[in-house]
């Protein structure tokens, strides 16, 4: 989800959503290691992010796995 506005500060909820999702922490990682401070690595986004991967790993396998569960081809 995107958000556009006036450039005020975002309701308290919509903050506390994007703090969930991987966006956020990709883009300050990102900021973080390129920027113009050199500031390096951003240790606790990348770790956000290693978290979504890991989930996202997870759900492929085991639907992978529920995928060929039972659906042999035929061989007639």
């Amino acid at each position: 989800m995107f958000v556009v506005g006036n450039g005020g500060p975002l309701p308290a909820a919509l903050r506390y959503t994007a703090d969930v999702f991987p966006l956020k922490h990709l883009s300050r990682a990102m900021l973080d290691a390129l920027g113009p401070d050199g500031g390096g690595v951003a240790w606790t986004h990348l770790g956000v992010l290693a978290v979504w991967t890991l989930a996202g790993l997870v759900v492929a396998a085991r639907s992978r796995a529920a995928g060929h569960h039972g659906h042999q081809r035929s061989t007639t």
